[in-house]
């Protein structure tokens, strides 16, 4: 703004041009001066070990470059209008890295706007947004461990009796894995209006009295299996398959058969439920990004955790295989597996393959299986589009850190 005004001031003043010159150097000295100590450049520190059942360490003995880490630190406090709020790396099992940032809380007036500034820290339950749908798909997982679903191919219809005056003909023969996959031919559509505008269909779920119903009543699009469409509406009706075959809320077959054993309360983490009780499935969780690391670490180790089996090795192979192919319409995504997205990052012809829950807002947890490597990253770019996205500081310094000499 200021040399707006200079360059303004000498639009009018010509004979003035030679001080005015040497002014707008001297100013853009000072600019770069200010910026350059608006912070602190970046010391590494290892994690504190909080006794949270996650051993620690440090980047440097399990083989990660701390300079490069420190680049990318210091390139992100240099930016002031990045919405970052936490990044974690756990490498070889291990807490290797933790950082928290300030920045705005997300407001629910409206859903998604900037709340009060705040500073993120180890306890802060964070927004999750579709790394919900991860989560349910593991739960879907451990129903069909524990013999509660027969498999995914099963029939929705047969688990969902109290919907069977809807679940005809063509709908009948939507399977579970379908769900999984997104291929069901159901319709959903959140991106033509923003998230909490009338006309979202996450508004209309929220104000449907069986929020369940109202997603299978509708007519389908596509034949089931003809065509992989982002519904998160399906990814409810799988909580809803959850719990009428267990006969548990989601709440409770969560906490007994996955946060439970991981150590984590039920007053650690937060979850939206809609009127009638249901829980929001699909997006409706709030928890830390420690919390978050340690179901990342279970499907890192193929469902163990702690020496004990929470999960099937073969459920955890299945969620990120390679079900749905795309075809370059998503950046720094080539494919879709059971409410798991896929990606293999190039970076000097060397592949990276990871598998990624993703939310809204840049909510990003990228396991890369072959390096016994979890990054995760919690932002807030609910309503503004990312000037630092979380994969282009994979692919920048993360990935090149496994190589630096």
């Amino acid at each position: 703004m200021y040399l707006k005004g200079l360059i303004y001031v000498d639009h009018y003043r010509p004979a003035m041009k030679i001080k005015k010159i040497v002014l707008i150097f001297l100013t853009l000295f000072l600019v770069i001066s200010c910026e350059k100590s608006s912070h602190e450049q970046y010391k590494y520190s290892p994690p504190e070990d909080t006794g949270d059942g996650l051993e620690v360490s440090t980047l440097a003995a399990e083989g990660l470059d701390e300079m490069l880490f420190s680049e990318m630190m210091d390139a992100v406090q240099s930016d002031p209008s990045h919405r970052i709020h936490s990044i974690i790396v756990l490498k070889n099992d291990k807490l290797v890295f933790e950082e928290y940032f300030e920045g705005y809380a997300l407001s629910d007036d409206p859903f998604g706007s900037d709340g009060e500034w705040m500073s993120y820290n180890r306890e802060t339950d964070h927004y999750l947004a579709s790394i919900s749908k991860s989560i349910t798909s593991i739960l879907v997982g451990i129903a069909i461990d524990k013999g509660y679903i027969n498999i995914e191919s099963d029939m929705v219809a047969q688990y969902l009796p109290a919907y069977s005056d809807i679940l005809t003909g063509d709908k009948a023969e939507i399977t579970i894995e379908q769900m999984l996959t997104m291929t069901s031919g159901f319709p959903w559509d959140e991106s033509t209006y923003p998230i909490g505008h009338e006309l979202n269909d996450h508004t209309f779920l929220f104000n449907a009295d069986d929020p369940i119903r109202w997603v299978l009543e509708r007519p389908l699009e596509y034949l089931p299996g003809e065509r992989w469409k982002y519904n998160s509406g399906t990814t409810n009706v799988l909580a809803a398959v959850v719990e009428e075959s267990s006969g548990y809320t989601y709440e409770e077959f969560l906490d007994n058969n996955l946060l439970g054993p991981l150590g984590i309360d039920n007053e650690d983490y937060l979850l939206i439920t809609f009127s009638n009780g249901r829980t929001f499935a699909s997006g409706g969780f709030y928890m830390s990004a420690r919390e978050l690391g340690k179901i990342g670490l279970l499907y890192l180790n193929e469902g163990l955790w702690d020496g004990s089996r929470i999960l099937s090795a073969e459920w955890v192979r299945k969620s990120h295989d390679e079900h749905i192919v795309f075809s370059g319409s998503y950046p720094f995504i080539d494919s879709y597996g059971y409410q798991w997205w896929r990606n293999t990052f190039t970076i000097n012809q060397e592949d990276y393959y990871a598998y990624i829950g993703l939310g809204w807002g840049e909510q990003s947890l990228f396991i890369f299986p072959d390096y016994d490597l979890i990054v995760l990253f919690y932002c807030g770019y609910f309503q503004t589009e990312p000037d630092v996205y979380p994969a282009d500081l994979i692919t920048e310094y993360i990935i090149p850190s496994l190589i630096a000499d």
